[in-house]
């Protein structure tokens, strides 16, 4: 029994300043700040509700990492730019606004092209450009055009009958006015992707996606349940829609395995055999290959007990083996056959971890 005492403070002196570590990794966040709708009148409802329900959803699936988060960030935008092509089309008709369409029609092409670049963060710029400031609001020009799209770039000197056209489609507005409406209805939408993209975050962007995968890739395999005792053990990290990276470390519960075991206090013959072992609690620090897991063994045979009780150590994601003490005094080792690890794949882990923000 003194063995298994020394093994288990070992293992408490040497993991818990790892596990209790604090995580300074800086979120992006995927949240709407308070009051981001002030001064974002609109009377395009439909449109702003569309955009602000875009938001998060184009966000939050931004690491583009499995088929589901590429056809939900698909479906999200194409569906959006639809609806904001047809709403820019309505309100400057081709008649009267020729050209618009073509512009409009650039950039529903430009944000299926999405993987090339960030070009599809830029929207269609509508701005109102005064002739001179005596003349006010009545006669003035204004701009259409695209970013990065030189040929994408209009100018129209408004008069009365561009005015009383917008009037007609834009809820009796002037062509002035219609087209703050029309940008406060379209904000919402590339405005967390904006930030997620711009400010440096970009670089955070590519280093969580570059971490995903790494975890996908070499990370222990963990089950619905062992993702869940994870996030609830790290709670501060996964909450929210933010976008954050993989858990600096992993948590295991009730973690069933087939184990190889040999005792050596048997007779030959005896010594060796398979077993089965649970893993009561466990912990894995992916990044450094290391953890550890409080492990039961049993098996009923009459030369022993049937029940071991003792550690499992983890080493490179890959590799389990420990030591199990039984009341009469016969120790054994083991070595780990994780089938989990076998019928399981990480990228599902990651699904799993993603419906906890």
């Amino acid at each position: 029994m003194m063995n298994i005492k020394l093994i288990v403070t070992f293992v408490a002196v040497t993991f818990t300043p790892f596990l209790f570590a604090q995580d300074n990794e800086q979120k992006i966040s995927c949240d709407y700040p308070d009051n981001f709708l002030d001064g974002f009148s609109t009377k395009h409802k439909e449109l702003q509700n569309l955009a602000l329900e875009v938001g998060p959803k184009l966000c939050s699936n931004l690491l583009l990492i499995t088929d589901e988060e590429v056809e939900s960030f698909e479906s999200t935008l194409f569906q959006y730019a639809e609806m904001a092509k047809r709403a820019v089309q309505d309100v400057y008709p081709e008649d009267i606004f020729p050209g618009v369409r073509k512009i409009t029609e650039t950039w529903e092409i430009q944000l299926k092209k999405y993987k090339h670049n960030f070009d599809y963060i830029n929207p269609i710029s509508i701005d109102p450009e005064t002739k001179g400031m005596d003349q006010g609001k009545d006669r003035f020009k204004m701009r259409f055009k695209l970013q990065r799209d030189f040929e994408a770039n209009l100018l129209f000197t408004i008069h009365d009958e561009h005015n009383n056209r917008c009037r007609q489609t834009s809820f009796g507005l002037d062509c002035y006015n219609a087209a703050e409406n029309l940008k406060s209805a379209m904000k919402p939408a590339f405005s967390l992707v904006n930030n997620a993209i711009l400010n440096n975050n970009d670089k955070r962007l590519s280093g969580l996606k570059s971490d995903w995968e790494e975890f996908i890739k070499v990370a222990r395999y963990q089950s619905p349940l062992d993702v869940w005792f994870t996030t609830t053990l790290q709670k501060n990290k996964f909450s929210g829609i933010d976008l954050v990276g993989p858990p600096n470390w992993q948590a295991f519960l009730l973690r069933p395995s087939i184990v190889y075991e040999n005792i050596h206090e048997l007779e030959k013959g005896n010594r060796d055999d398979v077993s089965i072992a649970i893993e009561w609690i466990g912990f894995n620090w992916w990044k450094e290959g290391i953890g550890f897991s409080l492990t039961s063994i049993y098996h009923d045979r009459p030369e022993t007990d049937a029940l071991g009780y003792g550690i499992t150590l983890h080493i490179k994601n890959k590799y389990s083996f420990g030591y199990v003490h039984r009341s009469d005094n016969n120790g054994s080792i083991f070595f780990n056959i994780d089938l989990l690890e076998f019928f399981g794949e990480n990228k599902a882990v990651y699904k799993k971890y993603k419906e906890y923000l």
